[in-house]
């Protein structure tokens, strides 16, 4: 069983549409990753899974359960998410950002229990910060900072992660470092994760699902052999490319592209 389940989901902003009686499912303990142009609904679709936008219609289930009839606190414990670039408060130090991450297990005004301690020891240690646990988070570098936020989302102990562009605003090395510690997450901590990338080549490396969008709608899901062809990225961003399979990883990589001029037919979704 599918342990995201999203169906009919439609989202406006006003008068602008942003998702269109949308269907999707989350496979359990996989990464998926949602790709497409901007503007096309991703970072939408992420905010309404987890209930920071509530839907004009349809219904999204977790573990079968509809989510928008739970309280924030019981999903709170089951869906952590790290929202895109997100801003920290001047002065805390890592451990006290970290911490966060336990809220939805206190009662009340109740103090740090030893598992809830223990727990933030450890996303400091899965995550290679513990050395900076007494740092303010301002003064890591913007890698160092992406790995705090994440820690936060580890510490709150979910099965189900859920992050908006993780990699944005990071050099090459940095965005290898974040991608490679959440499909070690994954692969030994089975942790579902859901993910937004603008880099397809990186989607299509660290996913075992991908979720191609365009205009607020799915256009192709499935294993990344299957969404990531010449076909669908002619379709969805409007270019001609040259796809290889890596032959170390097995994954489809896109080497070269080019816009697609006015004789290239563009099949639109």
């Amino acid at each position: 069983m599918p342990q995201l389940t999203i169906e009919d989901i439609a989202v406006s902003y006003e008068d602008k549409i942003i998702l269109q009686s949308l269907n999707v499912t989350i496979p359990k303990g996989e990464i998926t990753t949602i790709v497409g142009p901007n503007g096309c609904g991703k970072s939408t679709l992420l905010k309404t899974i987890s209930r920071i936008v509530s839907p004009d219609k349809g219904v999204i289930y977790l573990d079968g359960k509809r989510i928008h009839e739970q309280s924030p606190k019981e999903i709170a414990k089951q869906l952590a998410l790290m929202p895109q670039s997100p801003t920290t408060p001047r002065g805390l130090t890592v451990y006290e950002l970290v911490s966060y991450g336990r809220f939805p297990h206190l009662k009340g005004f109740k103090r740090l229990s030893k598992k809830d301690i223990e727990k933030i020891e450890w996303a400091l240690e899965v995550t290679g910060i513990k050395e900076f646990a007494e740092l303010e988070v301002e003064a890591l570098s913007g890698g160092q900072r992406q790995k705090v936020w994440i820690a936060l989302t580890l510490a709150q102990d979910t099965d189900v992660i859920v992050l908006d562009e993780p990699t944005t605003y990071l050099d090459m090395a940095h965005q290898l470092e974040v991608l490679q510690l959440l499909k070690k997450l994954n692969e030994q901590e089975n942790r579902t994760i859901v993910m937004v990338l603008h880099d397809i080549n990186h989607a299509a490396r660290f996913s075992d699902h991908l979720i191609m969008m365009n205009t607020g709608k799915v256009v192709q899901t499935g294993s990344p052999m299957n969404v990531m062809t010449q076909k669908t990225l002619k379709q969805v961003y409007n270019i001609e490319a040259t796809i290889i399979t890596e032959p170390t990883l097995g994954c489809p990589i896109c080497v070269t592209y080019n816009l697609c001029d006015h004789h290239c037919k563009v099949e639109h979704p």
